[in-house]
């Protein structure tokens, strides 16, 4: 829902049935265990009415990857109507956060999108290191040299084949978000400078860097300043600090 999105509008319009909810939502004072009951039904309400969008979301975040297709066209039934269990289950596993489903109330305003965004980029990158691995798990591995650091985690394999599989599937999981990412609207992916073009490491901190100006676009007051501050990589020092998942 960034400007010039061709879905916005639409998305607008469905994230409308969530209004009034949400205003119910925001009188509740929380004071009494029926006031708690009243909210967290309220809630309910607020997430049923934004699940249309959200499935719209996944399916896009999925189509990067190649497991769903995007709409064929942008009508209702065209972009919330689908069935979309199974992009739900790659955004899930992508632990995707989509800004207008969790907080509609921010795109429903008269001038919608964020004042501002703060962010802490995180700093893991987008592999899975075989001997860190095993070594949070073993960390006697450390003090080994080389040679017998690569006997001990064939020898693990063998005898620990529960660890040995959850090292596949962080595997398959760093790789399918490497394809994500790629894939995605992320200024200087593929570069040098991203370190993306080697399978070895692709850092997420660099790619908050690059899409701050993206995101940026998610700010409103168009006719002021609008940032994304990011005070923890020295190379976006006028950028800011967020725990806000990723929005892929």
């Amino acid at each position: 829902m960034g400007e010039g999105s061709l879905f916005a509008e639409p998305v607008r319009e469905e994230l409308r049935k969530a209004e009034e909810p949400l205003r119910r939502l925001a009188r509740i004072s929380d004071a009494t265990t029926s006031d708690i009951a009243e909210a967290r039904e309220t809630a309910a309400e607020v997430e049923r009415a934004v699940a249309p969008v959200a499935g719209l979301f996944d399916r896009i975040v999925a189509a990067r990857i190649g497991e769903a297709m995007l709409p064929d066209g942008f009508s209702s039934k065209d972009l919330f109507e689908t069935d979309t269990d199974s992009a739900h289950e790659v955004a899930r596993r992508m632990d995707a956060l989509h800004f207008p489903v969790a907080f509609p109330e921010v795109f429903l305003r008269d001038r919608p999108g964020f004042d501002a965004l703060v962010g802490n980029p995180p700093w893991e990158e987008a592999t899975v290191e075989k001997l860190g691995f095993w070594a949070l798990r073993f960390p006697g591995l450390r003090g080994l040299s080389q040679p017998r650091q690569r006997r001990e985690v064939q020898r693990l394999e063998h005898e620990r084949s529960d660890i040995a599989a959850e090292y596949e599937s962080a595997v398959a999981a760093a790789e399918q978000l490497r394809r994500l990412l790629l894939a995605g609207p992320y200024p200087g992916m593929g570069t040098a400078v991203t370190r993306i073009s080697t399978r070895r490491s692709l850092g997420v901190s660099g790619i908050w860097c690059g899409r701050k100006e993206l995101l940026a676009s998610f700010c409103r007051a168009a006719h002021s300043p609008r940032r994304v501050v990011d005070h923890g990589v020295k190379a976006c020092s006028n950028t800011a600090h967020s725990k806000i998942r990723p929005s892929y």
